[in-house]
């Protein structure tokens, strides 16, 4: 079966995460993506090995974060330096839905003839994203970013720490899918609007716009009702039913329970210390924040006594309402069943890797399904497919391959 996109052609001209998963998502739903790189060069995340998302150890052909960001996706190598790689460029614009890059600022698309204006006028129903580190205007719009510098810009590294911790380092990545996310839902509306105002648009998204809008809500902590979002420590929690415990093993679970006076009876109840339900110092939300200390301390203690697994039966035969979690390792995550149950995480035959595990898709379509279709092409794979599409015999290719235009 077809995806939601079936037919949508995209010309993706990006690099790295955030500009690039933007074209994995459209992919997955069904879109026909070409993936433009330069030739011999490609893409720079193809050769990086080693970086702050983690290292991989072993020597393959290509790396899991490239991998990530690109599957779904055609490659064809073009240089749009070259006013014949231009022409082949422009052919593709013309059949094209959405165009999508990550270029810094507007010079660079400028002098690639890719600006907004250019291509307007080879296709008027053209959506024409730019997905950017800070944003279409300001001092700072053409300056360098990657996720990191977004989030420490944002607030996200201040707020997620203790108040006297260093501010955290993040594993890589959301940050940079948070972007790429809401660049998607910015497409998929100009799509729409596009039925209506019978032509294309542009589209402006930004990491910082992205993390900002993902602290909403601390942000309107100040915005609004005038007070700084406290920095949080597990210690001092004023709803302790919003905090996590260690267990006997070294593991943690969570619980998330924002209503705890709801709650209070069933967690002293499955937790095995019904006395705390009546304590004086513990029998409503506003006392228990002000003993919250000495409340943690004694959940940890209890908590202390029993390995995880153990608790989480135990919860499970209490049959009572709770709202919690056991705080999972990435190994955990790979057997968990509720995982894959929803194919969150699905089997994939590896044209190099062999049979692996990799990321699914988090929408559900009962009648188009969105699916991950095919790995990450190699350097140029669909060079030639692309051009015999546009009409191009093969003597033309060989002679723009000597040409060094793809």
């Amino acid at each position: 079966m077809k995806g939601p996109l079936a037919g949508i052609r995209v010309v993706d001209c990006t690099q790295w995460i955030q500009g690039s998963m933007v074209g994995v998502m459209l992919a997955d739903m069904g879109a026909d993506v070409i993936k433009i790189e330069e030739p011999q060069q490609g893409d720079q995340t193809r050769g990086w090995l080693q970086s702050g998302f983690g290292a991989q150890t072993h020597q393959v052909q290509r790396n899991y974060i490239f991998e990530g960001a690109n599957r779904g996706k055609k490659s064809m190598t073009l240089n749009l330096r070259k006013e014949k790689g231009r022409e082949i460029f422009y052919s593709l614009i013309r059949k094209a839905d959405i165009f999508v890059h990550n270029w810094r600022g507007e010079n660079v698309p400028r002098k690639l003839g890719a600006d907004y204006d250019t291509l307007t006028k080879v296709n008027p129903q053209l959506i024409y994203s730019h997905v950017s580190g800070w944003g279409p205007k300001g001092a700072d719009s053409g300056l360098p970013a990657f996720e990191p510098s977004a989030q420490a810009r944002a607030g996200m590294y201040d707020l997620f720490r203790g108040p006297d911790s260093p501010p955290v380092i993040f594993p890589g990545g959301p940050g940079d899918i948070t972007g790429a996310t809401v660049a998607v839902v910015g497409i998929l509306a100009a799509l729409e609007a596009r039925r209506h105002l019978g032509k294309g648009q542009r589209v402006d998204t930004s990491l910082l716009g992205s993390i900002l809008h993902l602290l909403t809500f601390q942000l309107a902590s100040l915005g609004i009702a005038q007070e700084i979002y406290p920095q949080r420590s597990r210690f001092t929690m004023g709803n302790q039913l919003w905090n996590h415990y260690q267990c006997a093993d070294g593991k943690w679970i969570t619980f998330s329970m924002s209503q705890p006076d709801r709650f209070w009876h069933n967690f002293c109840l499955a937790v095995g210390i019904p006395e705390l339900e009546t304590d004086p110092r513990f029998e409503n939300l506003w006392v228990r924040a002000d003993n919250a200390k000495e409340l943690i301390a004694i959940l940890d203690k209890q908590f202390a006594t029993k390995p995880r697994d153990e608790w989480l039966k135990q919860f499970k035969e209490a049959k009572v309402d709770l709202i919690y979690s056991p705080i999972q390792s990435i190994p955990e995550v790979f057997q968990d069943s509720q995982v894959l149950a929803n194919e969150y995480l699905v089997d994939f035959d590896h044209p190099v890797y062999g049979p692996v595990k990799i990321i699914g898709v988090p929408y559900k379509f009962s009648e188009t399904p969105a699916e991950p279709r095919h790995a990450a092409p190699e350097l140029g794979q669909h060079t030639e497919e692309v051009l015999l599409e546009l009409g191009y015999g093969w003597d033309k290719i060989a002679e723009l391959k000597n040409e060094a235009v793809t």
